[in-house]
């Protein structure tokens, strides 16, 4: 069973005067597909640090598309107060992808967002997005579902199916925290969500 295993995390820290504010975001991607079917990721992550974008796509032995999920986390930090700001990625993907070429579908079948954001008097402001947009062939059929919801994780299992039968299933974790050293305090985050259907 052909499968996909990607990790990325941003992270991005706000220090100054003694005290440091770090946020990180994170994404894991794992999917698997059926024996007759193959997974395909592209990865265009490498044109921003601080932007994460893949799309897995699912096909058929003729390699014709039954399905696509695609994700995008950003991160970004207004500085306030702040006199340093660092920030880096690190990723991780088994297997690697084999191009950069992403394709933001116009009508996903099902898609979800969060917004998340902290701010710490003094240094700043730190923000995190993930955006998911799943699509499926025609006669297939996508359920999504929120399987964990807090304010530091969001979880979704994503299901691609022909009748009863799973065609492509994903798992997408976005992960959000924050540390706080010095005298910086770092308030209670925000977060958004919305999901579709």
């Amino acid at each position: 069973m052909p499968t996909h295993q990607g990790k990325s995390q941003v992270d991005i820290s706000l220090g100054g005067e003694g005290s440091s504010v770090a946020a990180h975001a994170g994404l894991d991607l794992v999917a698997s597909t059926s024996d007759d079917a193959a997974i395909v990721v592209e990865d265009r992550s490498g044109l921003s640090d601080l932007d994460v974008t893949q799309q897995l796509t699912a096909r058929d032995a003729t390699g014709a598309v039954l399905a696509t999920v695609s994700v995008v986390i950003q991160a970004s930090a207004s500085p306030v107060g702040a006199s340093e700001l660092t920030r880096s990625r690190t990723d991780r993907y088994v297997p690697r992808p084999i191009g950069t070429s992403v394709s933001w579908p116009s009508a996903p079948a099902a898609s979800a967002t969060r917004d998340w954001s902290v701010s710490t008097p003094g240094l700043g402001d730190h923000q995190a997005s993930v955006e998911v947009a799943t699509t499926a062939a025609r006669g297939l059929t996508v359920a999504q579902t929120v399987v964990e919801q807090t304010v530091g994780r969001l979880v979704l299992q994503l299901s691609v199916l022909s009748g009863t039968t799973s065609v492509l299933d994903a798992t997408v974790t976005f992960t959000t925290s924050v540390e706080a050293s010095g005298s910086a305090l770092p308030g209670a985050p925000f977060v958004d969500d919305q999901h579709w259907p």
